[in-house]
C-alpha cells in the first residue's frame, strides 16, 4: 500500500514491534500528515523537503523547524496532548 493509506504506517510500526499510542509520524508533505491521520497518531511536520505548500496548511499537530527540536520531552507532550484530543 501507499501513503496516505494507513497501513503504511501501521505496517510498519507492527513489523518494528511498536505501538501506535507510542507512535509520532514527521513528515514534509500532505501524504505524511494524511497518512498520521489515517492511522490515528500525531503528527510533526517540518518545513524543509518535498512539501509544495506550507506545512502550516497541512493541519500538522505540530511543526518543528529542525530535528535538534525533537526531543524526548517535546514527543512525550505531544503524545499525552493528543491522547487527551482523542479522548475528547
Amino acid at each position: 500500500v501507499r501513503k496516505p493509506d494507513a497501513r503504511h504506517l501501521t505496517g510498519t510500526i507492527d513489523r518494528a514491534g511498536g505501538d501506535n499510542t507510542r507512535t509520532v509520524m514527521i513528515g514534509d508533505s500532505i501524504n505524511d500528515i494524511a497518512v498520521a491521520k489515517n492511522a490515528a497518531v500525531p503528527s510533526i511536520a517540518v518545513p524543509f523537503g518535498y512539501s509544495d505548500v506550507p506545512v502550516s496548511n497541512l493541519d500538522p499537530d505540530m511543526i518543528i523547524t529542525h530535528y535538534d527540536e525533537l526531543t524526548p520531552e517535546l514527543v512525550e507532550r505531544l503524545l499525552r496532548e493528543y491522547a487527551v484530543k482523542v479522548a475528547v
